[in-house]
């Protein structure tokens, strides 16, 4: 089966392509690990803070309410009495308040759980305060409640007391989870910048390994035939046929290059061999020639001597006729 040429384009686009990928997920790890972070911070600043700002402040409300509670069953004036009860109704709402928006931070099912508890207690306590309200206008501690009263008053605060301690201790409970929360989201973005910053350094060393890779291949590949090529062409210019063949294994423009300069130095050779030959056959003929030449002078010379040697004999022979017929006359004027 005929493998596939592979060019030199598709090469260069091939090694710049991987390198250009790993510079993509560079850039990725790196978007990853700011998203990671950003959501870690945002984690922090709109969950677990928040919720301990929420938890505190419920804290501190409750802890108003119950002193207003004390100042309640202390005050004899209706007015004084009236304006406390406004305000305690004014921190409860803002309590309620506090614990929906806590509600929108909770983010674990143990947090769930104990909110629930903490949520189940303020209720108690709520009815309690009911309790405390009604008991505290109907007696007063400044001017005597009576040992029946005083003793049902003591029985209300110390319900309230242990009330407002048991969601003293949930509300703790949830300081501390809110606190370690952000703490273990803080620790989080430690860890993946960390992780993100380990993984560019790796993808960058590796991509600077292929980079350097791609770029010694591709100059290897491009020059050194190239290189080989100039050095046969120079060779064949000064007049000596003589070089190698270059060895490419290449498939690419390079190797065609390389098998046409091939072809062509052994096609150049081989016609210098032809025309070698020819000029000795020309050169054989010519001799052989030239000595045809030769021969043939020398029987035009041999056939220029005996022509004459003819001539000289007519001549001769002529003149022999002419004196021949001289004698005739002479012979027959002589017998007349």
């Amino acid at each position: 089966m005929k493998k596939r040429s592979f060019s030199v384009q598709r090469k260069l686009y091939t090694g710049f392509l991987a390198v250009l990928i790993l510079m993509g997920a560079l850039g990725s790890v790196s978007f990853w690990s700011m998203n990671q972070i950003n959501d870690k911070s945002q984690e922090i600043t709109e969950t677990w803070l928040p919720g301990v700002e929420e938890i505190n402040n419920i804290s501190y409300l409750t802890e108003h309410i119950s002193a207003m509670e004390f100042k309640f069953v202390l005050q004899e004036d209706e007015q004084q009495l009236q304006a406390l009860e406004t305000e305690m109704d004014h921190t409860f709402a803002e309590i309620d308040k506090s614990f929906k928006n806590y509600e929108k931070t909770i983010a674990s099912k143990e947090e769930r759980t104990l909110f629930e508890q903490l949520k189940k207690k303020w209720h108690t306590y709520e009815s309690i305060h009911l309790d405390f309200l009604s008991e505290g206008r109907e007696m007063n501690v400044v001017t005597g409640a009576g040992e029946e009263n005083a003793a049902l008053l003591l029985d209300t605060i110390d319900k309230a007391n242990k009330a407002y301690k048991d969601m003293q201790v949930d509300l703790r409970l949830l300081v501390k989870m809110n606190h370690d929360g952000a703490k273990q989201a803080s620790a989080d973005g430690d860890t993946i910048l960390k992780t993100g910053t380990a993984l560019n350094s790796i993808i960058l060393v590796l991509a600077i390994i292929l980079g350097l890779a791609v770029a010694f291949i591709v100059a290897r590949m491009i020059s050194r035939p190239l290189v080989w090529v100039t050095k046969n062409l120079q060779q064949a210019a000064g007049g000596d046929l003589t070089m190698d063949l270059v060895q490419v294994k290449n498939k690419d423009e390079i190797g065609v290059l390389a098998q046409s300069f091939n072809a062509m130095g052994t096609s150049l050779a081989n016609l210098i061999r032809q025309i070698r030959s020819s000029s000795q056959m020309v050169a054989s003929a010519s001799e052989q020639l030239l000595a045809s030449s030769e021969q043939t002078s020398h029987a035009a010379e041999m056939i220029s001597s005996s022509i004459y040697e003819v001539a000289v004999g007519s001549e001769r022979q002529a003149k022999h006729s002419v004196q021949a017929n001289q004698v005739v006359e002479e012979i027959s004027n002589g017998m007349e």
